[in-house]
């Protein structure tokens, strides 16, 4: 499978805007970035994109979508946008809405498991 990275950077805390950082990547391994960690988008790897040193937090989960090639219709691709914060900012974002268990977003049903029950089950399971 291979995978189209493409970057954004958030303008500022709303999320409501941001622009595409350098062009698209193809990787063939699936991107690990996790929401609220720093990363550094380093030049050896791809190319001049964002600001040298530059220092950036995964604002957003990754957002994934199908990408369909009619030239080649079995061969499995998928688009994967990435949406930073500059570090220095960070701390003016609230969290996303994908991730709130408050959110308003059509994720107000949310509730994380507790983790007595998990760890219940699992022995449960076990026996």
């Amino acid at each position: 499978m291979k995978y189209l990275l493409r970057f954004h950077l958030y303008d500022n805390p709303s999320r409501q805007s941001f622009y595409q950082l350098g062009p698209d990547q193809w990787v063939k391994k699936r991107p690990q970035y996790v929401y609220g960690l720093p990363y550094r988008l380093e030049p050896e790897e791809f190319g001049p994109i964002g600001a040298p040193g530059q220092v950036y937090v995964l604002a957003n989960p990754l957002r994934v979508k199908p990408l369909l090639d009619s030239a080649k219709p079995t061969q499995s691709q998928l688009l994967i946008e990435v949406f930073f914060a500059r570090l220095e900012e960070w701390g003016w974002f609230r969290e996303a809405p994908e991730v709130s268990p408050t959110s308003t977003t059509g994720m107000d049903s949310y509730q994380p498991k507790p983790v007595e029950k998990v760890a219940v089950r699992a022995q449960n399971s076990q026996q």
